[in-house]
């Protein structure tokens, strides 16, 4: 094999041996193995060799260190030159345990010799990263993750420079970088002011989704914001609370854990208020309500439900110094104030789903209609798929008329009740629950086609956020999921920051539950496994 691949890029045993071979002939080896040639020992051991001749050349007075280093950084940018079979849950064999072998040999191997390189980082940022079309993009790619590792602030005004560029091929790696600045090089307020003033900026299809970015940075790194990012961050914070669009508001409950309490809580307190005045004008969602009062509960240690009043007193309390905020360790301290019997309008709703209480108008059911869903609910004379028929039935009534589902079934295929919410009359609830019935469970457990067509997810992988009204979804199943759980984290991560959906999974049974328990932790929601 390395006798046929020296032949075709042009090369002799004798040019080999003799060393006649400059870095144009390093380059046609990685251009092989970019375009899946085969590694083999003698063929990477010659071109590492080879490599570190070169760079011991460079490093003097007339050496050229351009292409040594193009080399390294286009071996640090080389595809894998086997697929990943650990990816795929399959253990790799004695080739591709050799072939992964030899890959990492290479990039340690480029690494240590652009880690040696003095002037490397500096050529990296200014005559690959921020030049769009001087270089292509996995070579660009290359250089921004060796740089990133050392954290040269130099580097920061090529991202910033690369990221305003909204054609830049290296855009969203350099977007993705910059979220992750703080947390890995500490905050810098040039980027935090940048991420700031990219929300609302481009299309709810963006990406990577802008609030994603801020978030990334928000939650993953301790220190604050920057004062001036902070100040933008407010004022953007309260204009997506008040907002009538609820993702909008979703949104900016999770970004507001970037201000301070003092900030924080009036801006929650006149976004419940808002949001309530919405629902009695038949406006409103119920989900952000309860994400609101969740929130305040988590500031306050204290649960005053959804009631604005109940809130607002206790606030007056606080800045009266009646009553405290929590220590750090989430305790409230003990205070003599009226907020103590204020009433406990607990924001968890009344409807409940096998004992989840999911606070929602907007619901969409994703029920396992596999043929195990036939086997009998614990002691019952019911099978666990009449018991979810009829629980479902129970929770919308208990929701009411201004509440609107729809239902998807799934075993080998899913299959929707109606294409648009419908209202939770109890004519509606009653032709849904027959309809189902009238289906008995078969077939296998296909969930992921259903989750994706519960978000609405079209052909080009985009949410449709014009056609995905529900805000919640409840997902029920009784056993493990054809697909394993390996979905769940890049669908969410791709999608959530312009979807906003939240699920909440039931588990029947103690077979399976990783998947659901990952839908529920990785979008905000509960898992619950009940008996049965």
């Amino acid at each position: 094999m390395f006798l046929r691949l020296c032949s075709q890029i042009g090369l002799s045993l004798v040019t080999l041996a003799t060393g006649s071979v400059g870095d144009e002939v390093v380059a046609r080896w990685v251009t092989a193995w970019g375009e899946g040639a085969p590694l083999e020992r003698s063929s990477v051991q010659f071109v590492l060799t080879r490599l570190e001749t070169n760079f011991a050349a460079a490093a003097g007075p007339e050496g050229d260190k351009t292409a040594p280093r193009i080399a390294a950084l286009d071996l640090l940018g080389l595809r894998a030159a086997t697929a990943s079979a650990g990816d795929q849950g399959v253990e790799p064999d004695a080739r591709q345990r050799e072939s992964f072998a030899l890959q990492r040999r290479l990039t340690e191997k480029a690494t240590a010799l652009l880690d040696g390189d003095l002037g490397a980082c500096t050529w990296a940022i200014t005559e690959v990263i921020a030049p769009a079309a001087a270089h292509p993009l996995a070579r660009r790619e290359a250089a921004l993750t060796w740089t990133l590792r050392a954290g040269n602030p130099d580097l920061v005004p090529a991202l910033l420079l690369v990221a305003r560029q909204a054609r830049d091929p290296l855009r969203s790696s350099a977007l993705g970088a910059m979220a992750g600045w703080a947390a890995r090089n500490g905050p810098d307020e040039s980027i935090d002011v940048f991420l700031v003033d990219l929300l609302g900026k481009g299309s709810s299809h963006a990406r990577p989704q802008p609030f994603g970015l801020l978030q990334e940075r928000i939650t993953t790194c301790p220190i604050p914001l920057g004062s001036r990012a902070t100040e933008r961050l407010i004022e953007r914070v309260r204009a997506m609370l008040q907002t009538p669009d609820w993702r909008e508001a979703a949104r900016a409950i999770q970004l507001a854990q970037g201000i301070t309490h003092d900030v924080r809580v009036p801006l929650l307190l006149d976004a419940l208020s808002a949001w309530v005045h919405r629902r009695e004008l038949g406006r409103g969602s119920r989900r952000i309500e309860g994400d609101l009062a969740a929130e305040l509960t988590k500031v306050s240690g204290r649960n005053l439900g959804s009631n604005p009043g109940n809130w607002i007193a206790w606030w007056v309390a606080v800045r009266q110094g009646r009553a405290t905020l929590p220590t750090s360790d989430g305790v409230t301290a003990a205070a003599a104030d009226s907020s103590s019997a204020l009433e406990n309008d607990s924001p968890r709703s009344r409807a409940e789903f096998f004992g989840l209480r999911p606070q929602t108008d907007r619901v969409t059911f994703i029920i396992d209609h596999s043929g195990s869903m036939s086997t009998r609910f614990g002691t019952r004379d019911v099978s666990r798929y009449e018991e979810a028929v009829a629980q479902f039935g129970r929770y919308l009534q208990a929701l009411g008329p201004g509440a609107r589902f729809n239902v998807i079934l799934f075993d080998s295929t899913p299959l929707l009740s109606s294409r648009d919410l419908i209202e939770a009359t109890a004519a509606n609830i009653e032709r849904a629950s027959i309809a189902t019935l009238g289906r008995p469970p078969s077939g296998g457990t296909n969930l992921q086609p259903a989750v994706e067509l519960a978000l609405c997810i079209g052909a080009d992988g985009h949410v449709d956020t014009d056609a995905l009204v529900a805000d919640t979804v409840i997902v029920l199943c009784d056993g493990e999921t054809t697909e394993g759980h390996a979905w769940v984290a890049p669908l969410l991560e791709r999608v959530q920051p312009s979807a906003q959906v939240r699920f909440h999974c039931i588990q029947i049974g103690l077979d399976g539950g990783r998947v659901l328990r990952e839908l529920a932790e990785r979008s905000g929601g509960e898992f619950l496994r009940v008996e049965g």
